[in-house]
C-alpha cells in the first residue's frame, strides 16, 4: 500500500500553492473594495430616499392643509383667481374634490363669463348656471356675431358688465337680459357703426334709468344720446369717428359726473355731422370733476374736403378742468397740454408715435412740468432707448419731486421688436443703477409692456 506524498517531497508544488494564495488574496481585496463602493452608493441613494420622503411628507401636509381649509376660504381663493383669469375656475375645480366642491358652492367665482370662440354655448350655459343669482360680467372677445342658443342662456340674467361686438347688438341675443344695473359697456366694431341707436336699443327697456358708469367704444361713430348716460364717469373712444361740435355738446352734458375721458387715434372732424360744408364752431367744455384725460392722435390726421384738419389740438384747447391730475397725450399736443393744465397735473404720459420724434426733446419738455410726480413715456423700444441716454447727460438737471419714471413699450404679439424690449429692460436696469450709485437720481425707473390696441376686455387690465 502506497502513502500520499508528504510536504516538501515529490508531488507538492509550493510555487503553485503560493500563486493560488496570492490570487485569492487579490480577489478578497477587490471584493472588499467593491463592498465599500457599494456601501457608498447605497448611502447616497438612502440620502436621496430620505430627502424624497421629507419632500413627500411636506407636500402631503400642504395638500392636507389645503384640503382642510373651510369652503368659504377656498371660495375666496377661487374668486380672487377669476379676477385675474376667468378661465382659472375650471383649473381650480380640477385640483381635488374639496376644491371642486368649493368652486361649485361659490357662485361669485362663476360670474365672469368669457366667450373667446363662437358657438361655445354649452360651456357658457354651465358657467351661467353655476353663477346662480349673482349678476354676471359677460365678455364676447371675438368679432363674429353668431351665437345660436346664447339668447336662451342669458334670458332673465342680470348683467353688470358687457363687452360685445356691435353685431350682437343688432340681433335679439340680449333681448331677455336685465341691463338695469349695467355698470360697464364696451362695444367694438369693424364698420364704424352708429353708437346712438345701438345704445338706445340696449338700454331702452331698463327700469330704473341706466346706471351705466363706464362706456368704451372702438371703431364706431360716437353719437350716443346723453340722456341714456346720466351717471357716466368714464368714456373711452378708440379708432372711432366724432364731429367736434357735436362731441363738445355731448361731453358738456356729462360734465356733472365725467371723471375719465380717453380718445385714442380717433377721427376728429370739424363742425357738426350732417351740416355739409357749413363750419360750426365747437363750444368750450368745462369738466369740474375730470381727473384723467387722454388724447392720443394717430400717425395721420383726418383729411376732409381736401384739407388737413388738426382737430385734436382744438379739442384739447376747448377742455377746462380745475381738478385734472393726470394727462396722457401725443408728443405733438404736449405744449398745448402744458399751457392749459400744468398747474394741477401731477402725472404725465407722452406717446412718442410720430415720425421724426427722437424722444429727447419731448422728455425734457414733459420732465419740466411744475408739479410732476410720475412720468410715463409710451412708444417703440428704439425711441425709448434714445430717451435713456438723456438721463445720463450730466447737463440734465435732475429733480427731486419726480417719484416714478415708466417706459411703456408698445409691441404687437407678432412684433419683431421683442428683442428690443428685452434690450431696453436691461439698459434701464443698468443705467438706473449707475445713476443711483453716482448719486444723480433716486427716481424709480421701470419698463412695462403695452400690447397694441386690440379687443382686450377693459376691466381685466
Amino acid at each position: 500500500m502506497s502513502l500520499p506524498p508528504l510536504p516538501g517531497r515529490a508531488g507538492f508544488d509550493r510555487e503553485s500553492v503560493q500563486s493560488k494564495i496570492v490570487e485569492l488574496y487579490l480577489q478578497l481585496v477587490l471584493a472588499k473594495e467593491t463592498v465599500e463602493e457599494t456601501h457608498k452608493v447605497l448611502y447616497v441613494h438612502q440620502k436621496r430616499v430620505d430627502t424624497l420622503r421629507r419632500e413627500i411628507s411636506v407636500r402631503e401636509q400642504s395638500l392636507s392643509i389645503c384640503g382642510r381649509l373651510p369652503l368659504d376660504i377656498l371660495g375666496l381663493i377661487a374668486t380672487a383667481l377669476v379676477d385675474v383669469d376667468p378661465y382659472g375656475i375650471w383649473s381650480f375645480r380640477s385640483v381635488c374634490r374639496a376644491w371642486s366642491e368649493a368652486a361649485i358652492c361659490t357662485p361669485r367665482a362663476w360670474s365672469k363669463v368669457l366667450l373667446e370662440k363662437p358657438r361655445a354655448v354649452e360651456q357658457t350655459k354651465a358657467w351661467v348656471h353655476r353663477a346662480k343669482a349673482v349678476p354676471i360680467e359677460l365678455a364676447v372677445s371675438h368679432t363674429e356675431a353668431m351665437h345660436p342658443g346664447l339668447r336662451d342662456v342669458l334670458v332673465g340674467r342680470r348683467v353688470l358688465k358687457l363687452h360685445t361686438p356691435a353685431g350682437l347688438l343688432n340681433t335679439d341675443t340680449y333681448g331677455g337680459v336685465d341691463f338695469g344695473g349695467l355698470d360697464t359697456l364696451s362695444v367694438h366694431s369693424y364698420a364704424q357703426e352708429e353708437t346712438g341707436p345701438l345704445l338706445d336699443y340696449l338700454l331702452s327697456s331698463t327700469t330704473p334709468p341706466s346706471a351705466l358708469r363706464h362706456f368704451n367704444i372702438r371703431r364706431m361713430i360716437a353719437n350716443p344720446d346723453p340722456t341714456t348716460l346720466p351717471h357716466l364717469k368714464s368714456l373711452h373712444l378708440t379708432l372711432s369717428t366724432l364731429w367736434l361740435a357735436d362731441f363738445a355738446i355731448l361731453i358738456q352734458s356729462l360734465s356733472g359726473t365725467l371723471q375719465d375721458l380717453h380718445l385714442q387715434q380717433c377721427n376728429v372732424l370739424p363742425g357738426r355731422r350732417g351740416w355739409g360744408n357749413t363750419f360750426v364752431p365747437a363750444s368750450p367744455i368745462t369738466l369740474p370733476h375730470l381727473d384723467d384725460l387722454a388724447i392720443i392722435t394717430g400717425s395721420d390726421q383726418t383729411e376732409v374736403w381736401g384739407h388737413r384738419f388738426h382737430q385734436h389740438e382744438e379739442l384739447l384747447s376747448l377742455i377746462t378742468s380745475s381738478n385734472l391730475k393726470q394727462i396722457t397725450c401725443s408728443a405733438n399736443l404736449l405744449d398745448e397740454a402744458r399751457d392749459k393744465f400744468e398747474g394741477t397735473v401731477e402725472r404725465v404720459g407722452v406717446v412718442l408715435i410720430h415720425g421724426g420724434n427722437d424722444g429727447r426733446e419731448t422728455f425734457e419738455k414733459a420732465y419740466g412740468w411744475k408739479n410732476l410726480q410720475k412720468l410715463q413715456l409710451i412708444g417703440p423700444p428704439a425711441t425709448l432707448t434714445r430717451v435713456l441716454a438723456v438721463l445720463e447727460d450730466a447737463s440734465l438737471k435732475l429733480r427731486t419731486g419726480v417719484k416714478e419714471l415708466t417706459f411703456l413699450v408698445q409691441v404687437s404679439e407678432e412684433s419683431k421688436e421683442k428683442g428690443g424690449l428685452a434690450s431696453l429692460m436691461n439698459m434701464v436696469e443698468k443705467r438706473t443703477e449707475h445713476l443711483r450709485e453716482s448719486g444723480r437720481s433716486e427716481v424709480a425707473c421701470t419698463v412695462k409692456r403695452r400690447s397694441m390696441a386690440g379687443y382686450g376686455i377693459p376691466w381685466s387690465d
